[in-house]
């Protein structure tokens, strides 16, 4: 889109007000600024003037390299225009060259100009002059330039003029009367300058300080922005941690319902298969039916929790064990497997298996083959708080072997199987139990 008219008008005020506090270095950005707008808009007339007073601040800066080069620009763009623009870049060229002492060619560009630009700056072109001529040594031209500067009725650069007129080198061109009204009239302009000085001092003080006002309050203003997008860029991070942590319990906590079912169905499969091997003990299924369990207009009962499936299982594992006088007879598909067969020979060898053997993952295989809900349900009874000796202490006693067979499969001494069966059945009964309730619970699992 086309930049607006009234941002080229504020920014080229606000430039000429920022060279007018002297402010240079922070006018030049909004003169650049607005330059680059009047290109675009090809308005000719005013990148002229904003040209030279970019140029005229580089000047006093002493930044002679590129206001040379904004002088040069305008002179070049003025091609089209009134006569008075271009005699107004050329006067300016020359004031670089004299203060680069470059005078032949200040003088140069000096003499057009001073009857070819406009009346508002001609005093300024006769001061030029002036100082160009004298330095040149052109006496009487200087002279002249001076002259009419204090002449006319405006006061502007006629400190230049009268400078040039109380200079020693001109002295011959002054009746003695008329200097002692040079220095009378000179002495009351400065003294008129300094005033008037004074009160712009006071004016652009004021400007200075509300301008720096502005600048803080600009600054305040982008510092709270700034504070403000950091905070909701961390409310929505915040928001963003949130929502995750949300969805992570949801998902966790339906996992953990399934699991809670999948115990469910787990039970009542043990139910089913307890019942069925234990079916000529009349009491033992009344104790493991719980009564009217089997009405066909029974009322489904609500899904028991973890805790309650814990308990039932832990409770009919009890009753069953309590009413098993004979030990349970080892699986065939155990005692055929290959991993038995290696630990019987261990102990023959009078060996132990290491931690890291892999005969405990085949050992398990052959139990999970013969009971395949051997190792869920006995997570469940620990409430998954099974370690890996725990788990190795349950192989062996479902494998049917001895204390003293474990102490060697186990690298362990007596006490110390005796603890992990111990530790084990804490797990299981909250409580401490004895070592053959134990054996007998894992046995029959």
């Amino acid at each position: 889109s086309a930049p607006s008219p009234l941002r080229g008008n504020v920014l080229s005020q606000t430039g000429r007000l920022l060279n007018t506090l002297r402010l240079y270095d922070q006018a030049v950005p909004y003169l650049e600024e607005v330059i680059r707008i009047e290109q675009e808009e090809s308005d000719t007339v005013n990148e002229v003037y904003d040209l030279q007073l970019l140029g005229n601040i580089y000047l006093r800066a002493e930044n002679y390299t590129k206001s040379d080069s904004c002088f040069r620009q305008a002179l070049s763009k003025s091609t089209n225009l009134p006569s008075y623009h271009a005699a107004k870049s050329r006067m300016s060229l020359a004031a670089v060259k004299y203060y680069t002492d470059d005078i032949d060619s200040a003088r140069i560009l000096i003499h057009p100009t001073i009857d070819a630009v406009d009346s508002i700056v001609r005093n300024s072109a006769l001061g030029y002059a002036a100082n160009i001529y004298l330095r040149a040594g052109l006496l009487d031209s200087a002279y002249f330039c001076a002259h009419e500067i204090v002449s006319g009725e405006s006061l502007s650069q006629q400190h230049i003029g009268y400078q040039n007129l109380l200079n020693p080198k001109l002295r011959g061109f002054i009746h003695p009367d008329t200097l002692d009204r040079y220095i009378w009239e000179y002495r009351w302009l400065l003294e008129h300058f300094y005033d008037e000085n004074a009160q712009n001092l006071a004016v652009n003080q004021q400007a200075f300080y509300n301008y720096q006002l502005h600048e803080r309050d600009k600054d305040r203003a982008e510092r709270s922005a700034r504070v403000l997008r950091r905070s909701v860029a961390v409310c929505l991070f915040l928001l963003l941690i949130l929502a995750l942590t949300l969805c992570y319990l949801r998902i966790r906590s339906q996992a953990r319902v399934i699991r809670l079912q999948q115990a469910l169905h787990s039970l009542s499969e043990l139910r089913r298969q307890l019942v069925a091997s234990e079916a000529r003990h009349d009491s033992l299924v009344s104790a493991l039916t719980s009564p009217g369990s089997s009405s066909s207009d029974a009322k489904p009962a609500p899904t028991p929790s973890e805790r309650e499936l814990r308990l039932r299982l832990r409770d009919e594992l009890t009753a069953l064990s309590a009413r098993s006088d004979a030990r349970p007879a080892l699986p065939d598909a155990i005692a055929g497997s290959e991993a038995y067969a290696t630990a019987l020979r261990y102990l023959d060898e009078d060996r132990a298996i290491p931690e890291s053997d892999t005969l405990w993952e085949r050992i398990c295989e052959a139990v999970t083959a013969a009971s395949p809900q051997f190792i869920p349900r006995l997570r469940l009874l620990t409430l998954a708080t099974l370690t890996s000796l725990d788990l190795h202490t349950a192989l062996l006693i479902k494998c049917g072997f001895r204390p003293s067979q474990m102490m060697i499969l186990l690298g362990r001494s007596n006490g110390a199987v005796i603890s992990r069966r111990e530790t084990l059945g804490f797990k299981i009964f909250d409580k401490k139990t004895t070592v053959r309730t134990v054996d007998t619970i894992i046995r029959l699992l």
